[in-house]
């Protein structure tokens, strides 16, 4: 077991919020490195440094700290030798595949994961020709040494914009569909050596009043639960990396599945595996980072996750249920209500 003392997080997001409730069950004290004063997880944390997220702040945060978890999907450019000189986490190119999209794409085409179509080039000219050619809507990537720029481009408007904004000092340009999706899936994942453990496919809905609904596991048949989870294996066993991370996935009307991003752990119901499974996704990745053994993720009870806006009243489950107040830094306060639901049949086909 490594000794863990005190954890540095980057970003205060809802991730950085839970993991610093688990880390105090631990006796573990937590640093978070956030510009944002009001932000979700400052009231968790035992000690906020409020500085932008750079490379020289996360490496005076690495001095005061055992460990580093990345909490941020937009994480800066971090030295190789850095990376090897600090225990951090997503480690290794799994700080690509959190932040670069393009390395994103590359990796799942290897795996054989599908993607939306896109094209990638680093030649400005041929990309201006090849980005001629191809229909409305997509999605615009400018990347640069240490960060990317992303439009979504919808109308010719939005195509003039973007040209005007072109920066000679970008390096790479992705041009990625924009497709459709009648439903959204989701897999959290762990990587702890060579061993990768992934739990239950979730799936996100909107009703007709913006209330998110997630359910765990989803409302897929076995081999749609199967076929993700071992996407998100392939990818990640072929890493070198370790940590936590969210797979979302988009479905079309025809039922092909397309991955849609990788972040590092952030998803809102992931809170319900505190509840309904035998082991939280916190708990497990603080296993991780303690050198103590993983799992796959177990549902022992299916569950619903309402996120809803403060002040909404109507749309809060019926007792009982788990409830989350969320701050979310000058946003709207949101609302989580988790509670148990009950499985539907099995679906035949997808």
């Amino acid at each position: 077991m490594k000794q863990i003392e005190t954890l540095g997080l980057v970003g205060g997001n809802l991730l950085a919020n839970m993991i610093c409730i688990e880390a105090k069950k631990r006796c573990i004290k937590t640093v978070l490195l956030e510009p944002e004063l009001n932000n979700i997880a400052g009231e968790a944390c035992d000690t906020h440094i409020t500085a932008p997220i750079t490379e020289d702040t996360i490496k005076r945060l690495a001095l005061k700290t055992d460990a580093i978890i990345l909490c941020t999907g937009n994480p800066p450019v971090l030295s190789s030798k850095f990376m090897k000189e600090h225990v951090i986490y997503p480690s290794d190119d799994g700080l690509q595949l959190i932040g670069n999209r393009v390395h994103q794409l590359t990796a799942a085409e290897l795996c054989e994961v599908p993607t939306p179509k896109y094209y990638h080039q680093n030649n400005k000219l041929t990309f201006f020709k090849q980005m001629e050619q191809i229909e409305l809507p997509f999605r615009l990537y400018q990347i640069y040494e240490n960060r990317y720029d992303v439009l979504d481009v919808y109308t010719k408007d939005d195509l003039e914009n973007f040209l005007f904004e072109i920066d000679e000092s970008a390096v790479e340009w992705l041009i990625e569909e924009i497709n459709d999706y009648d439903r959204f899936l989701s897999v959290t994942a762990l990587k702890a050596g060579d061993k990768v453990c992934t739990y239950p496919v979730q799936e996100e809905a909107l009703n007709d009043e913006a209330v998110k609904y997630i359910y765990m596991p989803a409302d897929v048949s076995k081999a749609m639960h199967t076929k993700l989870s071992r996407y998100a294996k392939k990818i990640l066993k072929d890493s070198e990396t370790e940590g936590l991370f969210t797979f979302k996935f988009g479905v079309k009307r025809n039922r092909q599945v397309e991955l849609m991003y990788i972040n590092p752990g952030i998803t809102v119901g992931d809170i319900a595996t505190n509840h309904y499974t035998d082991l939280s996704v916190y708990e497990q990745l603080l296993n991780l980072i303690q050198g103590l053994p993983i799992k796959e993720g177990e549902v022992i009870k299916p569950s619903t996750t309402i996120v809803i806006k403060e002040e909404d009243t109507k749309n809060i489950p019926k007792f009982p249920y788990h409830h989350y107040h969320l701050d979310r830094y000058n946003k709207l306060p949101v609302s989580l209500y988790i509670s148990e639901s009950v499985i539907k049949e099995e679906k035949k086909e997808d």
